[in-house]
């Protein structure tokens, strides 16, 4: 299953390969439902819940209006679309593609601003709140955060990807939150490349540790704390030394 929350939080999305919910986190209650055209794969919400995107395993990623439930946008690449973002003012996307590509997208038009070339499929992809940074991940090979405005390399977090599941750039743009399949996170200074921070989630049961997997991370209204979803249900927290 896919899950994600509008940037200010007031909205969540799940998705399981053919369904698509949108959730007031408030309330707890379900808005709306949709069967999806396509498995999917990954989903994002934008701002305020009005946008979806869904990463599709028919090559592409469809855009719509979670309140009308109108078309807005097809975004196509030539393999699977499993991981897709939306920047927090809803102007940008990016998705990642099995056809080892990234792509900057202006949700404006629906036109492509800049094509991330890579040697191995693209797993995760995350935002920046503005769209001025853009994070990927490919399978077995480099961890990469770009330029949003000219599609440019700004540093090479590693050059092989350990198995990241997840990725959320802070408000500020600042800083960069990584979970890992492993069940570590990791805390990045995005500005300049640097790591700062990293911790281990331990598994439920240290003798049965498979399906601990970090989920999602987000940040916290502190500066200092952070949360990880891991995949056995557990709402973890972290704080900085």
């Amino acid at each position: 299953m896919a899950a994600n929350f509008s940037a200010e939080g007031t909205g969540a999305v799940t998705a399981d390969p053919r369904t698509l919910v949108v959730w007031d986190t408030a309330s707890g209650a379900a808005l709306a439902f949709w069967t999806t055209p396509s498995a999917a794969l990954d989903v994002a919400l934008g701002p305020g819940g009005a946008l979806v995107l869904m990463g599709l395993e028919d090559h592409s990623a469809v855009l719509f209006n979670a309140e009308t439930g109108d078309h807005v946008h097809t975004l196509l690449h030539e393999g699977v679309v499993g991981s897709v973002a939306i920047s927090a003012d809803g102007r940008w996307a990016t998705t990642g593609s099995d056809d080892e590509t990234a792509v900057l997208w202006d949700l404006s038009t629906g036109e492509p601003v800049h094509k991330l070339a890579h040697d191995n499929p693209v797993r995760v992809v995350a935002l920046s709140p503005s769209g001025r940074m853009i994070f990927t991940a490919s399978q077995n090979r480099a961890v990469t955060v770009w330029n949003g405005a000219d599609g440019t390399p700004l540093h090479r977090l590693s050059k092989t990807n350990t198995g990241i599941t997840s990725a959320r750039f802070t408000k500020d743009e600042r800083y960069l939150l990584l979970g890992y399949v492993n069940r570590n996170i990791e805390l990045w200074d995005a500005v300049n490349g640097r790591l700062i921070e990293s911790w281990d989630a331990k598994a439920r049961n240290p003798w049965h540790p498979t399906g601990a997997a970090i989920r999602a991370v987000g940040f916290s209204s502190s500066p200092d704390r952070f949360y990880a979803l891991a995949g056995d249900g557990r709402l973890l927290e972290f704080r900085r030394s």
